[in-house]
């Protein structure tokens, strides 16, 4: 199909996303922002690296070309730096970041809502209803994709590369919008994939490894769609 991605074109536009940002204001490039670039740019690239989830494929196939970093509290904050780079996340939310288990999190795909800037002209919605919780922006005096469609004002919204930037502000906006619009509490947060036993076999291995161990492992991509599928 035309616009179908390949890896190869994947793994080049990753690389010069990562550089993009780097080079505009020495900050990493958030994974949640990567993926939806990426699908804006050429479509849904997920089919090109199946069944690999998208930071497994840049991990094993762009070791050597991007860094992946983890924010130290908010384990959904995931983002990608130049290999060669150094870059810190400055832990400003040790004040108690959690107000609920330890183990929760708000879903990546709805801390996306309320930390992307809204492009101009346009309005922001997240169906409550729906399985993925994840918003749509639509043309401004559009009507809502679906009756279950809420608005998230743009006062809401943080932009997540700002010096304004608070994680604690932004969890405590999203629970506070969730209570309005009717959201149960419970659909906001995921546990953390350590309570869960691996999906297969060959993940399960790379799971002790460090970031800059993963940076050291060579394997080819088609070997690794044969492991995936054990």
């Amino acid at each position: 199909m035309e616009n179908s991605w390949t890896q190869d074109e994947l793994a080049e536009a990753i690389e010069e996303k990562t550089k993009d940002v780097w080079e505009k204001n020495r900050n990493p490039l958030l994974l949640s922002e990567l993926g939806m670039e990426l699908s804006k740019q050429k479509g849904d690239y997920r089919s090109a690296i199946a069944p690999l989830k998208l930071r497994q494929f840049i991990a094993t196939q762009l070791s050597s070309r991007v860094v992946i970093i983890t924010h130290p509290t908010q384990q959904q904050k995931i983002a990608l730096i130049p290999s060669g780079e150094q870059f810190s996340f400055d832990d400003t939310t040790q004040r108690s970041t959690n107000k609920t288990n330890e183990s929760e999190r708000i879903k990546a795909s709805i801390w996306a809502a309320f930390v992307k800037p809204i492009p101009a002209n346009s309005t922001r919605y997240l169906d409550i209803a729906g399985q993925e919780l994840r918003f749509q922006d639509v043309p401004s005096n559009s009507p809502p994709p679906s009756q279950t469609s809420k608005q998230i004002p743009s006062g809401l919204v943080i932009d997540g590369r700002s010096s304004k930037y608070d994680a604690q502000e932004v969890a405590d906006t999203i629970k506070t919008w969730a209570s309005k619009n009717n959201l149960p509490e419970e659909k906001l947060y995921i546990r953390e994939l350590k309570t869960r036993p691996p999906k297969n076999k060959f993940f399960e291995v790379f799971q002790g490894l460090s970031e800059s161990d993963l940076r050291r492992i060579q394997i080819p991509f088609d070997i690794i769609m044969k492991l995936a599928q054990k």
